[in-house]
């Protein structure tokens, strides 16, 4: 069924900003996008022209891998895509023509004088087309395996490799773990096992390693590496804090991360978030501070980094965040209160209004300093960088690209839309 497009060119009202100001089309430098959208299609789409250039003929998905599951699309220049979820991980592969069968890229883990072997796969996008990055943890088990309560004890054997269809495989990183007893019953609960997180989900040559067990109530990380590597070989590795979670690296190696709260049991708001902007040398600048920012230490309502991402150029950076705001809208007291379990009046006037001003979206340049703030776009957040001076928000059936400095901006109408992602300029 087609679909009409239409550019809706807004001049700047009370319904968006509360202020007159002037907006404009879209730049005829604005790189194309990926969308998905609520029928289960997606497309690639032009900025410039506002209008889908070409529709990607992903078959049709049924049970676990219906449309409804993709929480994550990650796309290169070649209309390969990469659909994922939470909880199942990478869900399909899409080559630009057909689908590529996801254990074709397991390492088909060798067997272990072990009751059962088990592999965990993550699968990464290059920007060259037909070659994939795989991350995988072979775990040989002896008692009951992964799916019972009685395991005893595990050896973990991560590994990194590339996929290419000229070249074949190459193993790029190898870690054995030591046999680990299984202290609940659970392995996954006491073990480490290697993960490898992409910051913008495009592989390129650099990478962050960690090792990590998910816990019985938190996880833990237990080392926090980021590797650089060329011609197929990784360098030593530079330590990064264990508890850092890492949004994003510059071309200079400066770090974009945050200290996410792990509230537990039931409640959302125990420890402050922060953000902070590594330089490549060491030298750490928070320029995040939930309590701080927000006062709302008491108040059972996180204030949390949805988005952190640099610019092409590495010289901004873009920090959003979202609130973790009750279903009900019914603002309550922290963990440690005792007393009345809702807040008062006034208390959840200030938290309501903002909470619903989010997602609050800050630039700053490279070194910490805040550049300009965004105004708050009805619930429009941010989807990716266009250039080093424009970013792209996504709205409820619009995308909306704002220009830094000036304040300018254009609204592109596009019914349906579910998943955007920008391709790294």
């Amino acid at each position: 069924m087609n679909r009409l497009y239409v550019v809706m060119i807004i001049s700047l009202s009370f319904l968006l900003f509360g202020a007159v100001v002037a907006v404009c089309a879209a730049p005829a430098s604005s790189p194309n996008v990926y969308l998905s959208f609520e029928d289960g299609t997606f497309a690639e789409y032009s900025l410039e022209k506002s209008t889908i250039i070409k529709t990607i003929p992903i078959t049709p998905l049924a049970g676990s891998r219906r449309k409804d599951t993709w929480l994550r699309m990650v796309a290169n220049q070649h209309q390969e895509l990469l659909l994922s979820d939470s909880y199942e991980g990478p869900l399909l592969l899409w080559n630009g023509k057909k689908e590529i069968p996801l254990n074709e890229l397991h390492s088909g883990c060798t067997q272990h004088k072990s009751d059962k072997a088990w592999e965990e796969t993550k699968v990464f996008l290059s920007e060259r087309k037909g070659v994939y990055y795989v991350a995988s943890n072979c775990n040989y088990f002896t008692g009951g395996g992964e799916d019972s309560s009685n395991e005893t004890e595990v050896l973990t054997v991560f590994t990194l490799r590339k996929h290419s269809a000229l070249t074949g495989v190459r193993e790029i990183l190898r870690k054995e773990y030591p046999v680990c007893k299984c202290s609940t019953g659970a392995c996954s609960e006491s073990c480490a096992k290697g993960v490898v997180e992409v910051p913008g989900g495009i592989f390129d040559s650099k990478f962050i390693f960690k090792s990590f067990v998910e816990g019985q109530t938190q996880s833990r990380t237990e080392e926090n590496l980021l590797y650089t590597f060329n011609n197929w070989r990784c360098d030593a590795g530079k330590a990064l804090p264990t508890s850092l979670s890492v949004a994003d690296i510059a071309p200079d190696n400066t770090v974009l991360g945050g200290y996410a709260d792990n509230a537990c049991c039931g409640w959302a708001n125990w420890l402050s978030d922060q953000a902070v902007v590594l330089s490549s040398g060491g030298a750490g600048v928070n320029v995040y501070d939930e309590f701080q920012r927000y006062d709302n230490a008491k108040v059972d309502v996180n204030f949390s980094v949805s988005a952190m991402a640099f610019s092409p150029s590495g010289e901004k950076f873009v920090l959003q965040v979202t609130a973790d705001y009750p279903y009900d809208k019914l603002i309550r007291w922290g963990a440690d209160h005792i007393g009345a379990e809702t807040v008062d009046v006034e208390t959840s006037a200030r938290i309501s209004s903002l909470a619903e001003a989010t997602p609050a979206i800050q630039i700053f340049d490279k070194a910490g300093k805040l550049i300009e703030a965004i105004p708050s776009m009805e619930g429009a957040g941010f989807a990716g960088w266009l250039g080093n001076n424009r970013i792209l928000l996504k709205g409820k059936d619009r995308l909306v690209i704002f220009e830094i400095n000036t304040g300018k901006y254009s609204v592109l109408s596009v019914p349906g839309i579910v998943l955007v992602y920008v391709p790294k300029i």
